[in-house]
């Protein structure tokens, strides 16, 4: 007979200290302590509260600088595999219309948003009878649509990803007008539902940007609170008025409110009462010696905030994997320490995410487009547009040493130049940019040829040496 029981899910880590403490918890309950403090320490923030940091909270800069890096610098498609340049060319242009056409760009930084804040993100394609993109502004399609994925229902998910078929279908819950809402089915086929989740491939949910940062941004998010009571405390004057118990038990008055406590406390609540009017009114203020008054303020004693809420973005951003002095604008940092940072953080984003989810999503769509106008004979390959603006100093230099010798007409180098892959080659016009030295095989450097001299000048030299009497040798 099978064994029918449930069986635990591997665990990561089943050390003997482990073994140990599973037995312990069955005989002592108050040894889940630790559970609890795991709780507290790692907190499970919802997908609202997700939401909240990035769009009122201080998780916003730091999303936005991964999304700028990774798909904000835009993209530049190049035609691969056609017989002819010309035909390459011609296929760009019908993509580059289309993505344009369709806000492909605004698409995919939407998409983006999705998956650093939520660990998931939903791409939508629709299609007409044709099997071409389908676009109709009335129902808000453009043939390629991100869609926020909390609206696809959880059983939906779950037996899409438990499907080995591809027949279930993703169920998205569509909202109405006065509440008469509803459910659309999307196709397996239709929808590319990504989650970050380096364990596995196909999720239902994934892991957020945001999720190993959560105590850091609600402490962040009380700063502000913490600045408005500091500043109350800081704006006031506090008085303190000291009551000498040995003078006044030597009078009448004092001996009954020693004996009587509520005498004692009408007497301090009287005492106070006066001085919190005389703060109000201001004047002349007449004491008997057993009464002191000690005035204070916060001047001097400043609670030093700011150190502690920038401790915390720094916390932020080192869990965020983006140095802070990005954010910062190099206050902290001198410029060329603030440069290897950047083209450290560059790379690793570049490296990461965006050819891993991004890239694949962007050549698909390109070359669907290439096979729905019929286009076989070759596809496009993506490349970024750099996150650094390009040293023109340095550029200058290498194409003034690749002029004279002709390479700057090759195409290879023409695309790292960052220049259209093949020059005019006809028309007169040509003929005035001289673009190939006169003789290559001898490329001549202007700067290093040697300047003649005006013989006027040695002339004028002479006669100035003469009338001094000083003798020229030869």
């Amino acid at each position: 007979m099978a064994d029918k029981r449930q069986v635990n899910p591997p665990v990561m880590s089943n050390t003997v200290v482990d073994q140990i403490s599973r037995v312990m918890r069955r005989y002592d309950p108050h040894f889940r302590t630790w559970a609890y403090r795991q709780v507290a320490d790692y907190p499970v923030p919802s997908e609202a509260e997700l939401i909240v940091h990035y769009l009122r909270g201080g998780a916003g800069p730091f999303i936005d600088i991964k999304m700028y890096v990774e798909l904000g610098v835009g993209w530049t498609l190049k035609p691969v595999g056609f017989e002819e340049e010309e035909d390459g060319q011609e296929a760009k242009k019908i993509v580059d219309d289309l993505f344009e056409k369709m806000d492909f760009h605004g698409t995919m930084m939407e998409l983006d948003m999705f998956y650093r804040v939520l660990g998931r993100a939903c791409l939508v394609k629709t299609y007409d009878l044709n099997g071409d993109f389908y676009f109709n502004k009335n129902e808000k399609v453009t043939g390629v649509d991100s869609i926020n994925p909390m609206t696809l229902t959880d059983t939906s998910l779950r037996e899409v990803m438990a499907d080995r078929t591809g027949t279930k279908t993703y169920i998205q819950q569509v909202s109405g007008v006065n509440g008469q809402g509803g459910t659309v089915a999307l196709e397996q086929d239709r929808v590319n539902y990504l989650t970050n989740n380096p364990f596995a491939k196909h999720s239902t949910y994934g892991n957020s940007d945001l999720n190993n940062s959560i105590t850091d941004l609600r402490t962040l998010a009380r700063f502000p609170h913490y600045r408005d009571d500091l500043a109350r405390l800081y704006s006031q004057m506090h008085r303190i008025v000291k009551i000498d118990s040995e003078k006044i038990a030597g009078t009448e008055y004092g001996e009954e409110i020693r004996n009587d406590p509520r005498k004692a406390q009408e007497y301090l609540d009287d005492t106070g009462d006066f001085y919190r009017k005389q703060e109000k009114e201001g004047g002349t203020v007449v004491v008997f010696d057993w009464e002191e008054v000690i005035q204070s303020s916060w001047a001097g004693k400043e609670v030093k905030l700011a150190d502690l809420e920038r401790q915390t973005l720094e916390s932020i951003a080192f869990k965020q994997h983006v140095p802070l002095p990005i954010l910062l604008f190099a206050q902290y940092v001198n410029r060329d320490t603030l440069e290897t940072l950047v083209d450290v953080f560059v790379n690793v984003l570049n490296n990461g995410t965006r050819d891993r989810v991004f890239t694949p999503l962007i050549t698909h769509t390109a070359n669907e487009i290439l096979y729905q106008n019929e286009i076989t004979d070759g596809h496009m390959e993506v490349q970024y547009n750099p996150f650094l603006s390009k040293d023109l100093l340095k550029l200058s230099q290498i194409m003034g040493n690749l002029w004279p010798t002709g390479s700057i007409s090759r195409p290879d180098i023409r695309e790292w130049m960052g220049m259209i892959m093949q020059p005019n080659m006809g028309g007169e016009a040509w003929k005035d940019l001289k673009p190939m030295p006169n003789n290559q095989a001898s490329p001549s450097n202007p700067i290093m040829e040697e300047k003649k001299v005006d013989p006027n000048l040695v002339k004028s030299v002479d006669r100035y040496l003469e009338k001094r009497g000083l003798v020229k040798f030869f």
